[in-house]
């Protein structure tokens, strides 16, 4: 006999083999029926919600575990059986019921358990997938409450404090170095991170202090350190950015301990002794040239820069030593040098400034030696007022740089400016050749001054010379440069009395206090001035000539006279400044040419030739 299984938990089934009568064909035995035999079928099911063991631990990376579900035995009804998970922030289950029916009662139901996230280091969290009561109306089924699933979510989270550096180098110039800072993980309370600078005149940070929430932990922050100058050649200086303990209620957090950043900060400094080149030349009358010096950086001790002319006779300093401190170090010191005159054509010679090594425990500005300075000391000759003619012989040259001044007209106040004009050129000439200079007066009175001044009468005073040179000859004629001379001024009955400047191309009128009392005219390229004021208004008698300032005569009042020049300016009467005269460069051989009115030398004219 073999037992049938029915599924139910329905105990030890007694049954009975039954037998019935027999059939032969022999008589004895047709009519036998054997007693019946009496069996038990064991039973072996029992009501009960089988679940499976769980597959393995969930993850925060979203991993899954699973287990099944089946019914022992066939339900009279519908079981179903509901479950959840105890820690929905750690796993989460697909389903939360499974029903079992009595078709499918013994089929393997699986439930997908997944891990879920979260940005905290809170280690491995155990969780269950809890069970409630089943539901049915199999009264058998809705009496069981399977046992809890459990588990574990495991963490994928690690506090930690990263530190990015984007760069870390600085530069005296400001240039700037990064790095940001963010947390590896959520915390449960704020963090606060501070750090500074080893050294705030190497470079400073643009914040010393982070703070992270759980909101925005995950949030890199970005600190800006930025380069600072000094003016000390003193190489790349490392520092550093130093990070102080972390402050947190998070004990994780609060535990974790920051290395430092080491940054540099590039130097931009570079010692040296700066001297310029030189403005120019000298001259023998005295003219100037200048240079500068300074140095490059700050030195750590004084330094003292020494220089002297290699030809004390062309050339002087009027200082040979500059000490630089700390404090002057980037101030550029100016060096005057003045050209000297030797009494001897010798034409223009070239020296040197040169220079000494420095001085210093600077190492690094000690025994430095700059580079000479070249220069030339040209030739020059001045023509001062001697009252009569002069002559400059032309040496080994063919082209003469000239300056010619006319003399102030006389002034009888010190306000007056009716200064003489100047002349300036380049003249051709030949070696050897004869040029007569003839410088101009000013007048101390009435008598006017040398070289064509006009005479002043009574309390006025005369016009001033002209100032020239002449070539081929002593005449007004062989003049080729021409400087005019101022008209007379002075003071009268509380008003000023203007003289005329000298030209220039044209001389400049004479006047009492303004152009409303005119007085002598300026004389021009062409003619001189025409007339001035006399007892008859614009009297000729007043009238300037040909190299010569007009003069007044008996014309009442104060007179003053003209300014001697190419032509002459107009004297006048009545109290009223005398004109100037013009200037003149003949055109032929010259250049470089500029002819100025009133060129602001007070007193006697003058002449400078200058050669190389």
């Amino acid at each position: 006999m073999t037992g049938v299984n029915d599924d139910l938990d329905d105990g030890d089934q007694p049954y009975d083999v039954v037998f019935s009568a027999t059939t032969s064909d022999d008589s004895v035995y047709a009519a036998l029926t054997p007693a019946a035999v009496s069996l038990t079928n064991l039973d072996d099911d029992m009501i009960g919600i089988e679940v499976s063991a769980i597959s393995g631990d969930t993850t925060e990376a979203g991993g899954t575990a699973t287990f099944s579900v089946r019914l022992r035995t066939v339900p009279s009804a519908d079981v179903t059986v509901n479950f959840a998970s105890s820690a929905s922030d750690e796993g989460t289950t697909d389903v939360t019921s499974l029903t079992f029916s009595p078709g499918n009662f013994g089929d393997l139901q699986t439930v997908v358990v997944t891990g879920q996230d979260d940005d905290v280091q809170d280690g491995d969290q155990p969780y269950a997938i809890a069970f409630t009561a089943t539901t049915s109306t199999d009264a058998d089924y809705a009496a069981i409450t399977p046992a809890d699933v459990t588990l574990s979510n495991e963490d994928d989270d690690s506090a930690d404090i990263v530190v990015s550096v984007t760069d870390a180098t600085t530069d005296e110039a400001g240039g700037t170095a990064a790095f940001s800072v963010v947390l590896n993980s959520e915390p449960t309370a704020d963090v606060t991170i501070t750090f500074d600078t080893t050294d705030g005149g190497e470079g400073t940070p643009d914040q010393t202090t982070l703070t992270f929430t759980s909101a925005t932990w995950d949030m890199p922050q970005t600190v800006v350190v930025t380069g600072e100058n000094d003016d000390v050649q003193d190489g790349d200086q490392p520092y550093r950015i130093d990070f102080d303990a972390v402050t947190s209620s998070d004990a994780i957090y609060a535990a974790i301990a920051i290395a430092n950043i080491d940054l540099s900060n590039e130097d931009d400094d570079s010692a040296g002794i700066r001297v310029s080149d030189i403005s120019g030349d000298t001259n023998e009358g005295g003219g100037t040239a200048t240079f500068t010096v300074v140095l490059d950086s700050e030195p750590t001790a004084d330094v003292t820069v020494a220089f002297h002319s290699n030809d004390a006779s062309e050339g002087s300093l009027d200082i040979t030593s500059i000490t630089f401190t700390s404090e002057n170090w980037e101030t550029p010191v100016t060096v005057t040098v003045t050209g000297q005159n030797d009494g001897v054509a010798d034409g223009s010679v070239e020296y040197a400034i040169d220079f000494s090594a420095t001085t210093s425990t600077d190492p690094l500005y000690d025994g430095v030696t700059p580079d000479s300075l070249t220069l030339t000391n040209i030739e020059t000759q001045v023509f001062g007022f001697t009252g009569a003619m002069q002559t400059f012989i032309v040496p080994n040259v063919t082209q003469l740089r000239v300056e010619v001044n006319g003399a102030q007209g006389g002034a009888n106040w010190v306000d007056n400016t009716n200064f003489g004009g100047r002349t300036e050129a380049i003249i051709t000439v030949t070696p050897g050749e004869t040029l007569y200079i003839f410088v101009g007066g000013q007048p101390n009175g009435t008598t006017g001054g040398f070289n064509g001044g006009g005479n002043g009468e009574t309390g006025g005073q005369g016009g001033g010379g002209g100032s020239d040179i002449r070539r081929g000859g002593m005449t007004l004629n062989d003049r080729i440069v021409v400087a005019g001379g101022g008209g007379g001024a002075g003071f009268w009955s509380s008003q000023h009395v203007i003289g005329g400047v000298g030209g220039g191309l044209t001389g400049g009128d004479g006047m009492r206090a303004d152009a409303t009392n005119p007085g002598g005219l300026g004389a021009t390229q062409t003619e001189a001035g025409p007339s001035g004021t006399c007892i008859s208004f614009n009297n000729p008698v007043t009238a300037g000539a040909f190299g010569v300032g007009g003069a007044p005569s008996g014309c009442g009042c104060e007179g003053y006279g003209g300014g001697g020049g190419w032509w002459g300016g107009a004297g006048s009467g009545n109290c009223r400044g005398g004109g100037g005269g013009s200037g003149y460069v003949i055109p032929t051989g010259s250049s470089s040419i500029t002819l100025t009115a009133g060129g602001a030398e007070p007193g006697h004219g003058s002449v400078r030739i200058t050669y190389p």
